[in-house]
Protein backbone atom coordinates (compact mmCIF):
# COMPACT_ATOMS: atom_id res chain seq x y z
CA UNK A 1 0.00 0.00 0.00
CA UNK A 2 0.98 3.18 -0.98
CA UNK A 3 -0.44 6.62 0.38
CA UNK A 4 0.85 9.99 -0.16
CA UNK A 5 0.05 13.08 1.85
CA UNK A 6 1.31 16.41 3.03
CA UNK A 7 2.80 17.16 6.15
CA UNK A 8 2.61 20.30 8.05
CA UNK A 9 5.04 23.33 6.81
CA UNK A 10 6.85 26.35 8.25
CA UNK A 11 8.68 29.16 6.80
CA UNK A 12 10.70 31.94 7.99
CA UNK A 13 11.97 35.22 6.17
CA UNK A 14 15.85 36.43 7.07
CA UNK A 15 17.34 39.62 6.33
CA UNK A 16 21.80 39.44 6.45
CA UNK A 17 23.73 42.09 6.79
CA UNK A 18 27.16 43.36 8.09
CA UNK A 19 29.70 46.31 7.47
CA UNK A 20 30.71 47.80 4.40
CA UNK A 21 34.18 46.15 2.70
CA UNK A 22 35.85 49.83 1.42
CA UNK A 23 37.56 47.75 -1.57
CA UNK A 24 34.14 46.79 -2.92
CA UNK A 25 32.43 50.28 -3.07
CA UNK A 26 34.03 51.20 -6.36
CA UNK A 27 32.64 48.30 -8.17
CA UNK A 28 28.98 48.23 -6.32
CA UNK A 29 26.25 50.32 -5.83
CA UNK A 30 26.56 51.57 -1.70
CA UNK A 31 22.94 52.70 -1.80
CA UNK A 32 21.60 48.80 -2.23
CA UNK A 33 22.67 46.06 -0.20
CA UNK A 34 21.97 42.75 -1.07
CA UNK A 35 19.69 40.79 1.02
CA UNK A 36 17.75 37.36 1.26
CA UNK A 37 14.78 36.33 2.33
CA UNK A 38 15.42 32.44 3.16
CA UNK A 39 12.82 29.97 2.62
CA UNK A 40 12.61 26.05 3.51
CA UNK A 41 10.65 23.12 4.04
CA UNK A 42 9.48 21.92 7.51
CA UNK A 43 12.10 19.47 8.33
CA UNK A 44 15.57 19.69 7.79
CA UNK A 45 18.09 17.62 9.80
CA UNK A 46 17.79 13.95 11.41
CA UNK A 47 15.53 15.18 14.09
CA UNK A 48 12.86 17.09 12.32
CA UNK A 49 13.67 20.12 13.03
CA UNK A 50 12.21 23.69 11.76
CA UNK A 51 13.35 26.20 9.33
CA UNK A 52 14.36 28.23 12.31
CA UNK A 53 17.34 25.43 13.35
CA UNK A 54 18.84 26.18 9.74
CA UNK A 55 22.18 27.39 11.50
CA UNK A 56 24.39 28.31 8.54
CA UNK A 57 24.22 28.86 4.92
CA UNK A 58 26.67 29.22 1.69
CA UNK A 59 26.21 31.50 -0.78
CA UNK A 60 27.89 31.71 -3.90
CA UNK A 61 27.18 34.47 -6.21
CA UNK A 62 28.05 35.29 -9.86
CA UNK A 63 27.18 37.41 -12.01
CA UNK A 64 25.95 37.49 -15.63
CA UNK A 65 23.26 34.48 -17.50
CA UNK A 66 24.07 31.38 -18.02
CA UNK A 67 26.31 30.02 -19.49
CA UNK A 68 28.98 33.33 -18.91
CA UNK A 69 28.99 33.67 -15.24
CA UNK A 70 31.54 36.11 -13.85
CA UNK A 71 32.42 35.00 -9.87
CA UNK A 72 31.02 37.75 -7.81
CA UNK A 73 31.42 37.02 -4.46
CA UNK A 74 31.65 33.56 -1.91
CA UNK A 75 30.46 33.74 1.46
CA UNK A 76 28.82 32.00 4.55
CA UNK A 77 25.90 33.37 6.45
CA UNK A 78 24.98 32.18 10.14
CA UNK A 79 22.21 32.14 12.97
CA UNK A 80 23.60 35.30 15.20
CA UNK A 81 21.36 33.82 18.43
CA UNK A 82 18.84 36.34 17.77
CA UNK A 83 15.64 34.42 16.18
CA UNK A 84 15.83 34.63 12.70
CA UNK A 85 18.67 37.04 12.10
CA UNK A 86 21.93 35.46 9.99
CA UNK A 87 24.49 37.73 9.70
CA UNK A 88 27.41 37.45 7.61
CA UNK A 89 31.10 35.16 8.76
CA UNK A 90 33.18 37.70 6.67
CA UNK A 91 31.36 41.09 8.88
CA UNK A 92 30.72 42.25 4.89
CA UNK A 93 27.52 43.87 3.05
CA UNK A 94 27.69 42.48 -0.10
CA UNK A 95 26.40 45.63 -2.52
CA UNK A 96 24.71 45.35 -5.90
CA UNK A 97 26.45 46.28 -8.84
CA UNK A 98 25.84 50.02 -10.13
CA UNK A 99 24.22 48.70 -13.38
CA UNK A 100 20.89 48.14 -11.61
CA UNK A 101 20.30 45.99 -14.19
CA UNK A 102 23.06 43.36 -14.11
CA UNK A 103 21.65 39.69 -13.01
CA UNK A 104 22.60 38.39 -10.11
CA UNK A 105 22.61 34.97 -9.39
CA UNK A 106 22.66 33.05 -5.81
CA UNK A 107 23.32 29.18 -5.35
CA UNK A 108 24.60 27.50 -2.43
CA UNK A 109 23.77 25.09 0.51
CA UNK A 110 23.12 24.55 3.92
CA UNK A 111 25.03 23.72 6.24
CA UNK A 112 27.72 25.64 5.02
CA UNK A 113 30.54 23.63 6.52
CA UNK A 114 30.80 20.18 4.43
CA UNK A 115 33.60 19.00 5.81
CA UNK A 116 32.43 17.25 8.91
CA UNK A 117 29.00 16.12 7.38
CA UNK A 118 29.74 13.31 5.45
CA UNK A 119 32.16 10.52 6.10
CA UNK A 120 34.57 12.54 3.92
CA UNK A 121 34.75 15.88 2.82
CA UNK A 122 32.96 16.23 -0.16
CA UNK A 123 34.56 18.52 -2.75
CA UNK A 124 32.88 21.55 -4.83
CA UNK A 125 33.87 23.30 -8.03
CA UNK A 126 31.37 25.98 -7.86
CA UNK A 127 33.26 28.84 -8.33
CA UNK A 128 34.90 27.95 -11.39
CA UNK A 129 33.07 30.32 -13.94
CA UNK A 130 33.91 26.91 -16.81
CA UNK A 131 31.69 25.09 -14.85
CA UNK A 132 28.83 27.09 -14.89
CA UNK A 133 26.34 24.51 -16.20
CA UNK A 134 27.65 21.53 -14.09
CA UNK A 135 28.25 22.75 -10.51
CA UNK A 136 28.75 19.58 -8.60
CA UNK A 137 29.45 19.14 -4.87
CA UNK A 138 31.56 15.70 -5.62
CA UNK A 139 31.68 12.83 -3.15
CA UNK A 140 29.38 12.57 -0.69
CA UNK A 141 29.13 9.76 1.35
CA UNK A 142 26.60 9.72 4.55
CA UNK A 143 28.28 9.04 7.85
CA UNK A 144 26.76 5.09 8.95
CA UNK A 145 24.47 6.14 11.85
CA UNK A 146 21.05 8.16 11.90
CA UNK A 147 21.95 10.34 14.49
CA UNK A 148 25.17 11.40 12.92
CA UNK A 149 24.04 12.28 9.15
CA UNK A 150 22.66 15.60 7.77
CA UNK A 151 19.92 17.41 5.98
CA UNK A 152 21.63 18.58 2.67
CA UNK A 153 19.66 21.84 1.44
CA UNK A 154 20.59 23.28 -1.80
CA UNK A 155 19.25 26.76 -3.37
CA UNK A 156 19.53 29.11 -6.53
CA UNK A 157 17.67 32.24 -6.77
CA UNK A 158 18.64 35.31 -8.83
CA UNK A 159 17.76 38.69 -8.92
CA UNK A 160 18.99 42.65 -9.73
CA UNK A 161 19.03 45.70 -7.82
CA UNK A 162 16.22 47.15 -10.03
CA UNK A 163 14.19 44.42 -8.74
CA UNK A 164 15.07 43.37 -5.43
CA UNK A 165 16.97 46.12 -3.76
CA UNK A 166 14.08 46.91 -1.84
CA UNK A 167 12.67 43.28 -1.18
CA UNK A 168 15.53 41.33 -1.49
CA UNK A 169 16.09 37.73 -2.99
CA UNK A 170 14.17 34.94 -1.98
CA UNK A 171 16.20 31.90 -1.39
CA UNK A 172 13.45 28.58 -1.71
CA UNK A 173 16.18 25.75 -0.23
CA UNK A 174 15.10 22.23 -1.14
CA UNK A 175 16.03 19.15 0.55
CA UNK A 176 18.69 17.35 -1.35
CA UNK A 177 18.42 14.06 0.53
CA UNK A 178 15.93 10.80 0.67
CA UNK A 179 14.46 11.14 4.02
CA UNK A 180 13.74 7.09 5.40
CA UNK A 181 12.06 5.87 8.54
CA UNK A 182 11.42 2.33 9.62
CA UNK A 183 8.68 1.06 12.19
CA UNK A 184 7.54 -2.61 13.36
CA UNK A 185 4.54 -4.18 14.46
CA UNK A 186 4.24 -7.75 15.56
CA UNK A 187 1.10 -9.15 13.96
CA UNK A 188 0.55 -12.10 16.29
CA UNK A 189 0.36 -11.86 19.76
CA UNK A 190 1.84 -15.43 20.53
CA UNK A 191 4.98 -14.22 19.52
CA UNK A 192 7.22 -12.16 21.93
CA UNK A 193 9.91 -9.81 19.82
CA UNK A 194 12.01 -7.56 21.09
CA UNK A 195 14.31 -5.12 18.54
CA UNK A 196 17.54 -3.22 19.41
CA UNK A 197 17.67 -1.79 16.21
CA UNK A 198 17.42 -1.07 12.94
CA UNK A 199 19.71 -1.16 9.45
CA UNK A 200 18.99 0.38 6.21
CA UNK A 201 21.42 -0.68 3.16
CA UNK A 202 21.57 0.85 0.22
CA UNK A 203 24.65 2.58 -1.85
CA UNK A 204 26.29 5.55 -0.42
CA UNK A 205 28.54 8.03 -2.56
CA UNK A 206 27.10 9.74 -5.21
CA UNK A 207 28.15 13.49 -6.91
CA UNK A 208 25.46 16.30 -6.70
CA UNK A 209 24.89 18.97 -9.25
CA UNK A 210 23.61 22.25 -7.31
CA UNK A 211 20.17 23.72 -9.25
CA UNK A 212 20.59 24.71 -12.44
CA UNK A 213 17.32 26.67 -12.18
CA UNK A 214 15.50 28.59 -9.75
CA UNK A 215 14.47 26.83 -6.86
CA UNK A 216 10.91 27.29 -5.76
CA UNK A 217 8.02 26.09 -3.87
CA UNK A 218 6.10 24.30 -6.28
CA UNK A 219 8.87 22.16 -8.08
CA UNK A 220 10.50 19.54 -6.80
CA UNK A 221 14.15 18.97 -6.83
CA UNK A 222 14.66 16.68 -9.57
CA UNK A 223 16.50 13.31 -8.58
CA UNK A 224 18.80 13.62 -11.96
CA UNK A 225 20.99 15.76 -9.72
CA UNK A 226 22.57 12.98 -8.18
CA UNK A 227 24.82 10.89 -9.90
CA UNK A 228 25.93 7.49 -7.93
CA UNK A 229 29.75 7.31 -8.18
CA UNK A 230 31.61 4.03 -9.80
CA UNK A 231 32.98 3.72 -6.33
CA UNK A 232 29.28 3.55 -4.38
CA UNK A 233 28.97 0.59 -3.00
CA UNK A 234 26.02 -0.79 -0.48
CA UNK A 235 26.45 0.28 3.28
CA UNK A 236 24.66 -0.80 6.43
CA UNK A 237 23.07 2.70 7.73
CA UNK A 238 22.32 1.68 11.67
CA UNK A 239 19.54 3.65 13.79
CA UNK A 240 19.98 1.43 17.24
CA UNK A 241 18.89 1.94 21.06
CA UNK A 242 17.62 0.24 23.37
CA UNK A 243 15.92 -3.13 24.12
CA UNK A 244 12.08 -2.19 23.13
CA UNK A 245 9.40 -4.81 23.05
CA UNK A 246 7.42 -4.45 19.52
CA UNK A 247 4.31 -3.57 19.44
CA UNK A 248 1.17 -5.65 18.86
CA UNK A 249 -0.87 -2.99 17.95
CA UNK A 250 -1.64 -2.50 13.66
CA UNK A 251 -2.48 1.01 14.61
CA UNK A 252 0.50 2.10 16.82
CA UNK A 253 3.66 0.43 15.01
CA UNK A 254 7.13 0.56 17.01
CA UNK A 255 9.33 3.45 16.11
CA UNK A 256 12.76 1.74 15.38
CA UNK A 257 14.57 5.45 14.80
CA UNK A 258 14.25 5.79 18.08
CA UNK A 259 15.38 9.71 18.71
CA UNK A 260 17.55 9.25 15.44
CA UNK A 261 14.50 10.93 14.34
CA UNK A 262 15.16 9.18 10.27
CA UNK A 263 18.12 7.86 7.90
CA UNK A 264 19.45 11.03 5.42
CA UNK A 265 19.94 8.76 2.57
CA UNK A 266 21.33 9.46 -1.05
CA UNK A 267 18.23 9.47 -3.03
CA UNK A 268 18.47 6.57 -5.94
CA UNK A 269 16.36 3.93 -7.81
CA UNK A 270 17.07 0.69 -5.85
CA UNK A 271 17.79 -2.88 -6.72
CA UNK A 272 16.48 -5.12 -4.79
CA UNK A 273 18.49 -7.50 -2.11
CA UNK A 274 17.95 -11.46 -3.56
CA UNK A 275 17.78 -12.69 -0.49
CA UNK A 276 20.91 -14.88 -0.86
CA UNK A 277 24.04 -14.26 1.03
CA UNK A 278 25.62 -11.67 -0.76
CA UNK A 279 24.87 -8.12 -0.80
CA UNK A 280 23.17 -7.80 -4.39
CA UNK A 281 20.24 -4.99 -3.33
CA UNK A 282 18.45 -2.98 -1.02
CA UNK A 283 17.24 -4.07 2.25
CA UNK A 284 16.04 -3.44 5.52
CA UNK A 285 16.81 -5.39 8.75
CA UNK A 286 15.74 -5.93 11.94
CA UNK A 287 17.77 -6.35 15.08
CA UNK A 288 15.72 -8.37 17.00
CA UNK A 289 15.16 -11.93 19.21
CA UNK A 290 11.63 -13.80 18.92
CA UNK A 291 10.64 -15.90 21.42
CA UNK A 292 7.17 -17.74 21.99
CA UNK A 293 5.83 -19.20 25.63
CA UNK A 294 9.10 -18.01 27.22
CA UNK A 295 11.31 -20.44 24.94
CA UNK A 296 13.90 -18.33 22.52
CA UNK A 297 13.27 -19.16 19.11
CA UNK A 298 15.70 -16.68 17.34
CA UNK A 299 18.54 -16.38 16.83
CA UNK A 300 19.98 -20.22 18.79
CA UNK A 301 22.10 -18.29 21.31
CA UNK A 302 19.97 -17.87 24.25
CA UNK A 303 19.21 -13.73 25.45
CA UNK A 304 21.21 -12.58 21.88
CA UNK A 305 20.25 -10.73 19.08
CA UNK A 306 19.73 -11.51 14.96
CA UNK A 307 19.68 -9.77 12.33
CA UNK A 308 15.48 -10.53 10.25
CA UNK A 309 15.96 -8.69 6.50
CA UNK A 310 13.25 -8.00 4.07
CA UNK A 311 14.73 -6.53 0.64
CA UNK A 312 13.08 -3.14 -0.54
CA UNK A 313 11.28 -3.80 -3.84
CA UNK A 314 12.82 -3.81 -6.53
CA UNK A 315 12.39 -0.30 -8.94
CA UNK A 316 11.85 1.54 -5.78
CA UNK A 317 13.49 5.37 -6.42
CA UNK A 318 13.82 7.18 -3.76
CA UNK A 319 13.13 10.81 -4.15
CA UNK A 320 14.80 14.33 -2.97
CA UNK A 321 13.00 15.77 -0.14
CA UNK A 322 10.73 12.49 0.49
CA UNK A 323 10.25 10.52 3.67
CA UNK A 324 9.62 6.99 3.14
CA UNK A 325 8.20 5.41 6.32
CA UNK A 326 8.58 1.26 6.06
CA UNK A 327 6.26 -0.49 8.55
CA UNK A 328 7.69 -4.06 8.67
CA UNK A 329 4.98 -6.45 9.94
CA UNK A 330 6.34 -9.81 11.21
CA UNK A 331 3.66 -12.87 11.05
CA UNK A 332 1.04 -10.73 9.51
CA UNK A 333 -1.35 -12.82 7.23
CA UNK A 334 0.88 -15.75 7.23
CA UNK A 335 3.55 -13.90 6.68
CA UNK A 336 6.86 -14.82 8.95
CA UNK A 337 10.07 -13.27 10.65
CA UNK A 338 12.18 -12.27 7.93
CA UNK A 339 15.53 -13.57 6.82
CA UNK A 340 18.97 -13.40 7.54
CA UNK A 341 21.00 -11.26 5.93
CA UNK A 342 24.54 -11.68 4.81
CA UNK A 343 27.52 -11.51 6.56
CA UNK A 344 28.88 -7.91 6.74
CA UNK A 345 32.32 -8.12 8.29
CA UNK A 346 32.46 -3.83 7.61
CA UNK A 347 30.41 -3.50 10.32
CA UNK A 348 31.86 -5.16 13.61
CA UNK A 349 28.63 -3.42 15.49
CA UNK A 350 26.15 -6.28 13.40
CA UNK A 351 26.09 -9.66 14.89
CA UNK A 352 26.94 -12.12 12.01
CA UNK A 353 23.74 -13.96 11.01
CA UNK A 354 23.85 -18.21 11.53
CA UNK A 355 22.36 -19.07 8.22
CA UNK A 356 22.74 -15.90 5.95
CA UNK A 357 19.95 -16.48 3.29
CA UNK A 358 17.94 -18.67 5.12
CA UNK A 359 14.25 -17.64 6.83
CA UNK A 360 14.27 -16.95 10.19
CA UNK A 361 10.64 -17.90 11.11
CA UNK A 362 8.41 -19.09 8.44
CA UNK A 363 7.55 -16.84 5.85
CA UNK A 364 9.25 -13.55 4.85
CA UNK A 365 8.21 -9.88 6.83
CA UNK A 366 5.36 -8.32 4.87
CA UNK A 367 6.70 -4.48 4.07
CA UNK A 368 4.42 -1.39 3.27
CA UNK A 369 5.41 1.84 2.72
CA UNK A 370 4.26 5.43 3.35
CA UNK A 371 5.45 8.64 1.44
CA UNK A 372 4.75 11.68 2.29
CA UNK A 373 6.49 14.96 1.05
CA UNK A 374 8.88 17.78 3.25
CA UNK A 375 6.47 20.53 2.68
CA UNK A 376 7.86 23.81 0.92
CA UNK A 377 7.61 26.57 3.29
CA UNK A 378 5.35 29.85 2.96
CA UNK A 379 6.70 33.27 1.22
CA UNK A 380 6.16 35.57 4.15
CA UNK A 381 5.80 38.38 1.98
CA UNK A 382 8.39 41.35 1.14
CA UNK A 383 9.94 42.41 4.73
CA UNK A 384 13.56 40.67 4.45
CA UNK A 385 14.25 41.35 8.07
CA UNK A 386 10.40 40.42 9.76
CA UNK A 387 12.19 37.55 11.20
CA UNK A 388 8.63 35.98 11.40
CA UNK A 389 7.78 31.84 11.49
CA UNK A 390 4.36 30.63 9.68
CA UNK A 391 3.09 27.90 10.38
CA UNK A 392 -0.12 25.68 9.05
Amino acid sequence: MKRIQIVACSALAVALMGSCSKDQVTQENPGNAIRFKSITSSATKVAETTTGDVTDFKVYAFTGTSPSFTPFYTDVYTNNGSGSTYVSDNGITHYWPADQTTNCVFTGYSPADLSNSFVAAPTDNVTDPSQAATRTISGIQPKQNAADQVDLLVFRGWGSAANNATDGVTLYMKHAMSQIQVKAVNSDATMTVKVKGVKVVAKNKANLALPDNGTSQSVAFAISHWALTDDADYTSYLSMGAETPMSTDASAPTDLMYTNGGFMLIPQTLASWSGGTTTDGAYIAVLCQISQGGAQLYPSGAGEYGYAAVAIPAGTTWQPGMKYVYTLKFFDNGGGGGTQPPVDPTDPTNPEPENPGEPVLGNPIKLTVDVTTWADGLNLGTTPDAGDVAME
